[in-house]
């Protein structure tokens, strides 16, 4: 996993009063000698505490060599739909696809799971995407995605760290994201990185570079990812990811690249 970086921005800056401006401030502010007037002392301005974030360890199933990962830091007021444009970003997607977080029950010892591998389903959070609206009057366990926080699921009564999460990004070739929760993050960890407040999600790591859009899921992927091995495009789909594909490169797919710094220069612009 690259070592972690500070996002693009988050440098210190001096202070906008040069040294000898504010000896003369305090010169001129200070009470003249033998005075009896008393003079209250200005509260100190409190300093803003940071938002309480969380960590995710975000892992796209299902692929290796490598693996697509990220590590993110987000703040728990997040809506889920906030959390569907982080993980847009940090992933590289085009946002061309439906998506949908899907709520299970956590297994237990003797539990069996479902054909997906999970516990019981209790919930769906859905968003209009592609300005499809979203019927959620089919299905009493779906709801859209900016009712409910992070902190409501994870911390909430209704759910209280009971349920895992997956993100699912095109219901065709169906990316599934798996959500790992890892716990409050220490404040000093933005400390001690260097993180500005104007940062509120932040991706700390991660490896490999995102799926290509509507490349037919993994069996299509790694299809892709031979081809490139190769000389020549006898089927034509490198032409297809550099010209076509919706997130693709024109200079060619390396499953191993991918920017830390234009991954957190997107997420800056996410409120």
């Amino acid at each position: 996993m690259p070592k972690a970086a500070k996002p693009r921005g988050a440098t210190s800056r001096a202070s906008p009063l040069s040294a000898a401006e504010s000896n003369a401030a305090q010169r001129k502010e200070a009470p003249k000698k033998g005075s009896a007037a008393k003079v209250a002392a200005e509260p100190k301005p409190k300093a803003t505490a940071p938002a309480e974030s969380y960590l995710f360890l975000v892992h796209m199933s299902d692929i290796s060599e490598p693996n697509i990962d990220r590590l993110l830091s987000v703040p728990s007021h997040f809506t889920f739909s906030q959390m569907h444009e982080v993980l847009q970003v940090a992933f590289g997607w085009a946002g061309c696809h439906m998506h949908q977080f899907r709520l299970a029950e956590m297994l237990q010892e003797g539990d069996t799971p479902n054909f997906l591998g999970e516990g019981k389903i209790v919930r769906y959070f859905v968003g209009n995407d592609a300005g499809i609206p979203y019927d959620n009057n089919e299905d009493p366990k779906t709801e859209m995605s900016d009712k409910y926080t992070l902190k409501d699921v994870y911390f909430g009564e209704e759910f209280g760290q009971k349920v895992g999460v997956t993100y699912e990004y095109d219901m065709g070739d169906s990316w599934e994201h798996e959500m790992i929760f890892m716990g409050v993050a220490d404040p000093r960890l933005r400390q001690g990185m260097i993180i500005p407040p104007e940062f509120q999600a932040v991706c700390i790591g991660g490896e490999g570079h995102c799926y290509a859009e509507d490349a037919g899921g993994v069996p299509g992927w790694e299809n892709l990812k031979e081809q490139f091995k190769k000389r020549g495009d006898k089927e034509g789909l490198k032409d297809w990811y550099k010209t076509v594909c919706g997130n693709g490169d024109p200079k060619g797919l390396d499953p191993y690249k991918w920017d830390i710094l234009t991954v957190n220069d997107g997420l800056a612009k996410i409120k």
